[in-house]
């Protein structure tokens, strides 16, 4: 348990969501100084103590065994985005000091960082100053701070050869999920206690897209992609009715992609997968080739009685892993059930449709090639 004593509320979203990045799953209860002292400490109990003053901050995260660490520092509160990230700063000092950790996404604690660099790209290209800046801004650590710098580079050229002015894209969020996750920043509702309002939802969500799908309609819809929340945490009847709605009002034949985020398995059943299927989404076995190689991570896209088989010789097998079999005296089986020998993701589709698989990814620098089939047989993996 955390308790919580502070003088404003203003911030009370950072100091939690900071608090929990360094303490999952933690209570954190905010009481009075009177309050706390009247009731006392239970074994693992902390005590954070936040005073906002005209412009500082001063904190104080105590333990019963009397473990004190104070931390202050100077703020501007006239700047409400830079006030929060040094708040939040100030507090992942006073954490870090506290538990010895570091997060190597330092106080990140929602999605997309690469947002933050693309912005910054409008006015600053030199990529040394770019990981730097994120580094002291978010207190992140070197290799997170490059990784986005780069991804954020990708992304960059990529949506730059799009022609904006001509196409859109279709986000549609759903609210519901079969539980709220303790990282998610997310509008998120539980389904056992908002289940019964998603008849409303779609009911005005329809009239949303109605909107949408008029204003937008001398321009070409290129993407869908309905995330949440948990969409799949929809029923099968509303899920159906999403479905109808989409297909109503949208051009969904011309788009590139239609995705469905389905990423709670406790939300997902063979009912909702048939739906989605003959609403057109494209739903393709795949496997991403990691720890553990071919032989443990393409059974995992594998039904019951189907086996993969894997031809050796349908690709060129990097000239690393041969120099690592040779040198490290590591057997064929090792290599394989250990590495992905160069191919980082397989994909199981029909085999009419490998042709123009093989051509999507292509076209999107990508290089592919068709490595094996599957066959009736026990679960796993033969390499020929």
């Amino acid at each position: 348990m955390i308790y919580l004593i502070q003088n404003d509320q203003e911030y009370d979203y950072d100091v939690r969501a900071t608090a929990l990045a360094f303490f999952e799953r933690t209570k954190i209860v905010e009481v009075t100084k009177e309050e706390f002292e009247k009731q006392g400490w239970e074994k693992d109990d902390l005590l954070l103590t936040l005073v906002y003053t005209k412009n500082c901050i001063q904190g104080t995260l105590e333990n019963k065994e009397g473990k004190i660490i104070s931390e202050e520092i100077i703020c501007d509160y006239s700047d409400h985005k830079n006030s929060r990230n040094a708040v939040c700063r100030f507090l992942y000092r006073l954490f870090e000091k506290f538990t010895g950790r570091s997060l190597p996404w330092g106080m990140l604690t929602g999605i997309r960082p690469t947002k933050i660099i693309m912005k910054w790209m409008e006015e600053e290209k030199d990529a040394k100053k770019l990981e730097q800046r994120f580094r002291e801004t978010y207190l992140a650590d070197a290799q997170k701070a490059n990784l986005c710098r780069r991804v954020a580079q990708k992304e960059k050229v990529l949506l730059e050869s799009r022609p904006f002015e001509k196409e859109y894209s279709l986000y549609i969020g759903i609210p519901f999920c079969p539980t709220t996750c303790l990282y998610c920043s997310f509008t998120s509702f539980p389904v056992a206690r908002f289940g019964d309002r998603m008849d409303a939802y779609l009911d005005a969500l329809y009239k949303e897209l109605a909107f949408v799908a008029e204003h937008h309609r001398d321009k070409k819809l290129t993407t869908i992609y309905i995330g949440g929340g948990t969409p799949t945490a929809l029923n099968e009847k509303a899920l159906s009715r999403l479905m109808y709605m989409i297909h109503e009002l949208f051009p969904v034949e011309e788009t590139e992609e239609f995705t469905v985020e389905s990423g709670r398995p406790d939300s997902i059943t063979r009912e909702k997968f048939c739906i989605l299927k003959e609403a057109g989404v494209t739903i393709k076995g795949c496997s991403h080739i990691t720890g553990g190689g071919f032989y443990e991570n393409i059974p995992r896209m594998l039904p019951d009685g189907i086996r993969a088989e894997v031809k050796k010789d349908s690709y060129e097998v990097p000239a690393l892993f041969k120099l690592m079999a040779k040198k490290g005296n590591i057997d064929e089986h090792m290599m394989y059930n250990t590495f992905n020998m160069g191919v980082g993701m397989i994909l199981a589709v029909d085999p009419a449709d490998a042709d123009k698989t093989i051509e999507a990814i292509k076209s999107a620098g990508e290089d592919a090639f068709v490595i094996g089939q599957t066959v009736a047989g026990e679960k796993g993996v033969t390499l020929c």
